[in-house]
């Protein structure tokens, strides 16, 4: 089942969209697989008719959904839609890190994005059992064997390859291009961590919160980064002191929330580089009885499509990261690198700031009246808690 809030009316299509997408990721469909009919998804979701057919439209016109009259909606076919021509391999997130699914949503966006513009994409996927091969892009052996054959015209990198990696890329004299929350120096599009923590900082220290903990993926040079910006904002900073917490899984989001229950001195404040993440760990603070009576800190988390129906807390501040924007101005640095005319042109890195969208945006309006909370059980006005 596809899971679905009502909000802003402005952004339904466009959610609705990525859940579909998400839905096909999760569910592994494969071109040809039919998706829920729209009765189905109309009773499920408790959308309008106009905005799922809307959402389908859209997804038709961008070749990633294909409508039979009266037989349904599908996933469409490669063939007649792939042309020949530049192939350009995507590097996916391992499986590890399966909290993380803006990674694969994104994925998904720029193949279509590529597939429309006559490129070939071809995911490689991560052998994390190849540790005993020896050379670079041990983890992608059958990267490496394309490379060798010039099968491969380009590499988008959503991985984060190691520096031996990347120049061994360069000497193939292929175009790399990355994504990642850390500068690099190869062209690529990078969120502008550094904005956002100074941004979520300020927003911390206006509330008075003196012991901000981020929460993110691993990531050492984030991390620093971090711990960079504390020094030079909290008065009174100790570096000794636990202000960053990485987590690859839902076990650990789950398992920092049990170890704040029993901690004398808890974080008053978090910043959420990576929203599930976040999502996980505020659902067992719940679960342990640390809901808002008893410990109610202060949170700024980056936002994708669904997440701010998902957390629907007073003190949550929301900054929004638009995948399809970011996947499109990949697309851009990839087409202007490879111009399939001949014209080839430079591809300097792109800086992406999230862009602040409030406390709890998208439950305001005339759907959702004003609302009280007790623990965690939403009360509408006029019923009694």
């Amino acid at each position: 089942m596809i899971r679905v809030f009502k909000h802003d009316q402005g952004r339904k299509t466009e959610n609705l969209k990525r859940l579909l997408l998400q839905y096909i990721q999760s569910h592994g469909l494969k071109t040809g697989d039919r998706l829920p009919s729209q009765a189905v998804l109309r009773k499920q979701l408790g959308l309008s008719g106009t905005t799922i057919i809307r959402a389908i439209k859209s997804l038709e016109s961008d070749r990633i959904l294909e409508v039979r009259d009266k037989v349904g909606t599908f996933l469409a076919e490669d063939s007649g839609r792939v042309q020949p021509g530049t192939t350009v391999a995507l590097l996916r997130v391992p499986e590890l890190f399966r909290i993380l699914p803006q990674y694969s949503v994104m994925m998904m966006i720029l193949q279509n994005k590529l597939f429309n513009r006559g490129f070939q994409p071809v995911v490689f996927p991560s052998d994390m059992n190849s540790g005993g091969t020896a050379g670079p892009l041990a983890e992608f052996p059958k990267l490496r064997t394309a490379l060798d054959q010039s099968s491969i015209d380009a590499v988008v990198d959503f991985y984060s390859l190691p520096a031996e990696c990347c120049r061994y890329l360069l000497g193939k004299n292929v175009p790399y291009f990355r994504l990642s929350a850390v500068k690099a120096p190869f062209p690529g599009v990078y969120i502008d961590s550094a904005g956002f923590f100074r941004q979520a900082l300020d927003e911390i220290l206006d509330r008075g919160c003196r012991y901000p903990m981020l929460v993110t993926a691993e990531n050492p040079e984030l991390k620093e980064l971090w711990h960079d910006l504390l020094q030079e904002k909290l008065p009174g900073f100790r570096k000794g002191r636990n202000y960053c917490f990485s987590a690859t899984s839902d076990r650990e989001g789950i398992q920092l929330a049990l170890r704040l229950k029993n901690a004398p001195v808890r974080p008053d404040s978090f910043v959420f580089m990576d929203d599930s993440i976040g999502l996980y760990f505020l659902m067992a603070l719940e679960r342990l009885g640390l809901g808002r009576a008893a410990y109610d800190p202060f949170i700024v988390s980056t936002a994708t499509a669904e997440l701010p129906l998902l957390m629907p807390r007073d003190n949550i501040i929301y900054y929004e990261m638009n995948l399809d924007s970011v996947m499109e101005r990949m697309l851009d640095l990839v087409r202007r690198r490879l111009d399939i005319h001949g014209r080839p042109q430079g591809a300097d890195p792109e800086w992406y700031s999230l862009k602040r969208i409030g406390i709890r945006p998208l439950l305001k309006g005339p759907d959702f009246p004003p609302e009280t909370y007790t623990g965690s059980k939403i009360h509408r006005k006029g019923e009694k808690p």
